[in-house]
């Protein structure tokens, strides 16, 4: 045990937020993100980690009005259309998700689980933008899914998870009660 490397390198929370001070747009904290991201995804905070009945996901940073979450789908889930009103977001694909936005599908089914010759989904890192009123959804394949999802909070709608803020049917029971109650499960 000796030989362990521990990993401490990352941007303190207030770092953070005098950076944030900077985004103008959700743009602003992709390109952040995507150049610093840290080795270790940061503790999660309050409200931070999210299980409805299809989907499970984490808060990986959260920083004044923006966030990035990473959310797994079991196989064969359908994540019917919904908005989501109080922020705009960028869904990253990583694998097994078939999107569709305004009516349109954006990622067909029969692309989703190719992959490319380094072992990584065909459209691995593609990014769909999704302003809070745009209408969509998504289907998973019989291996699951996965995505980031990059988001811009409205001012006066402190961060949560997509998942409660959500106009539209919900996934089960568990997530009707969930946007009932504007709480994550922990």
């Amino acid at each position: 045990m000796d030989n362990l490397v521990r990993i401490e390198s990352y941007y303190s929370q207030s770092e953070l937020e005098t950076i944030a001070e900077k985004w103008k747009k959700l743009d602003d904290f992709i390109r952040f993100y995507s150049e610093n991201p840290p080795p270790v995804p940061m503790t999660p905070p309050d409200n931070g980690v999210y299980v409805d009945d299809i989907v499970s996901g984490v808060v990986l940073m959260r920083v004044a009005q923006y966030q990035v979450q990473l959310f797994i789908c079991k196989p064969n889930a359908v994540i019917p259309d919904h908005t989501h009103p109080n922020a705009d977001a960028c869904e990253v694909h990583i694998t097994g998700m078939m999107f569709h936005k305004n009516g349109r599908t954006v990622l067909d089914k029969a692309r989703i689980d190719r992959r490319n010759g380094d072992g990584l989904s065909y459209p691995h890192g593609r990014v769909l933008e999704i302003k809070s009123t745009d209408l969509h959804g998504a289907e998973c394949s019989e291996r699951g899914g996965a995505f980031l999802t990059f988001q811009k909070w409205n001012e006066g709608h402190d961060p949560s998870s997509l998942g409660i803020d959500w106009d539209g049917s919900a996934v089960g029971e568990d997530h009707g009660e969930m946007i009932k109650d504007g709480k994550v499960f922990i």
